[in-house]
């Protein structure tokens, strides 16, 4: 993939004028896209299939912090590229539960403590 100085220049030009507006990496490669500037290579392997959009490993990883109703930040996940993985999800889920003994959890719904909307695991 031969890129002539150029388009290099104006490359490396786009770049540096966007980034303190841009977000994130695919921000410039969309942008860079949007002026026929990005290499197709990298079109086709990363921001057609939007690889790097997504949080998640997998559909299953996304399917389980939907379904636990997480609030994840991105690039924090183990996986490459801090993508979250089944097993992280599931890590994060098992941290939240609230370990309550039983003489506890018995006080909490005297008080009217609406607890079964809490995660609570224990007696």
């Amino acid at each position: 993939m031969a890129i002539s100085s150029d388009k290099l220049y104006t490359i490396i030009n786009i770049i540096y004028d966007n980034s303190n507006n841009a977000s994130s990496i695919e921000d410039i490669w969309k942008l860079l896209q949007q002026q026929n500037l990005l290499p197709k290579i990298i079109y086709k392997n990363h921001l057609k299939n939007d690889k790097f959009n997504s949080l998640f490993v997998s559909k299953q990883a996304e399917e389980l912090a939907s379904k636990y109703n997480l609030v994840l930040e991105p690039g924090c996940g183990t996986s490459r590229n801090g993508k979250f993985s089944v097993f992280d999800i599931q890590k994060i889920h098992n941290a939240s539960k609230i370990n309550i003994s039983s003489s506890a959890k018995l006080k909490v719904q005297e008080l009217g403590i609406p607890i079964s909307q809490l995660n609570i695991k224990g007696n």
